[in-house]
């Protein structure tokens, strides 16, 4: 049962008050030593845990994810429950609405996909200026890639958040994360 896991995990507990006009109360609330909280799980079980969260008090907790928790489709009244949830992912998904062109299922379900395909071509095309240059990175679909003594990739994703439904890049300084 969802419910009782959040409940147990947010120490929630309910109390009741007397009004003025003699009626019962209930009030809720939760515990206070919560910063933040980190959600790994996929959209369907997201939005159904992100509106627990506010219904048990904890609405004004940040709530972090992984792109996971966010499907990249242009659905806002679908992923209205995701609004508030803060997650990485690639420029991609944040440049590219993917919901006011016409594009396939099959490009929906696999945009990240695609993205990382485009971005391995352009960097068979540019790494001996990448390695050359380690400092310059090039930025594309997936993120700004740099190329690393050992040949390793870094890749710098981008922080986003929810709003209305819609995935909007977020300004700040730690808008850009590196993966």
């Amino acid at each position: 049962n969802m419910s009782h896991l959040i409940q147990s995990g947010l120490g929630y507990s309910e109390y009741k008050t007397q009004a003025k006009n003699g009626r019962s109360q209930i009030h809720g609330s939760c515990r206070q030593d919560i910063d933040a909280i980190f959600m790994l799980a996929y959209p369907s079980v997201a939005r159904q845990i992100m509106p627990l969260l506010k219904y048990y008090y904890a609405g004004d907790i940040p709530v972090y994810s992984t792109s996971a928790s966010y499907d990249a489709f242009y659905n806002p009244s679908q992923n209205k429950d995701l609004d508030g949830l803060h997650f990485v992912d690639i420029p991609w998904v944040f440049n590219h609405q993917l919901g006011h062109r016409p594009w396939p299922e099959a490009w929906n379900t696999y945009s990240r996909l695609y993205a990382l395909g485009y971005d391995s071509f352009i960097l068979t095309q540019q790494w001996s200026i990448l390695q050359s240059m380690p400092q310059s990175g090039l930025s594309k679909k997936t993120g700004v890639m740099y190329v690393m003594p050992n040949g390793h990739i870094r890749r710098e994703l981008i922080l986003g958040q929810i709003h209305h439904g819609v995935a909007r890049e977020e300004e700040g300084m730690l808008s850009h994360l590196t993966h």
